[in-house]
């Protein structure tokens, strides 16, 4: 529980933006009534405000390590992804790849990419507005797949 007193004497002393609470937590809801909860340390895609994390302002990173034979390196290779409306960063075995600030969210990744094993960072950057209003507007990782497209030399 926690009480806030505030004690007016001046038209100015009133508060004038929401009362906000920061720190490592996540909120959850039980019996109807939001209630602070250990952070949330891993999860899967899916909209932050329904992972736990309603009033997350900030970056999320998503990390996954794909295998790729010498075939598939053959083609182009478009990292493709949904994240709504937010930002996203995509970095490839430790390399920043491409900021993709608005639709299409999509980055070719053939340049970073070898056989074997790789490791792809997604960062999903979201905006003030679940922090600042309140909105619980979606946030996070929705979707994302590697597409390859064939690849063609033309000689003139």
């Amino acid at each position: 529980t926690i009480a806030v007193r505030l004690t007016v004497t001046k038209k100015s002393d009133g508060m004038i933006a929401l009362l906000m609470i920061i720190g490592s937590f996540a909120v959850d809801e039980r019996d109807g009534k939001e209630v602070i909860v250990p952070m949330v340390t891993t999860m899967t895609a899916g909209d932050w405000t329904r992972k736990k994390l309603p009033y997350y302002s900030g970056t999320g990173f998503y990390t996954t390590r794909v295998t790729l034979s010498a075939e598939q390196l053959t083609k182009k290779l478009m990292l493709r992804c949904d994240i709504g409306k937010d930002v996203l960063l995509v970095r490839v075995n430790g390399q920043d790849v491409k900021t993709c600030l608005w639709k299409p969210y999509t980055a070719d990744i053939s340049a970073f990419v070898h056989e074997g094993e790789n490791e792809i960072t997604l960062g999903v950057v979201n905006t003030l507005m679940n922090l600042l209003e309140s909105s619980h507007t979606p946030s996070g990782l929705f979707d994302a797949s590697i597409v390859p497209y064939d690849r063609y030399e033309l000689s003139v």
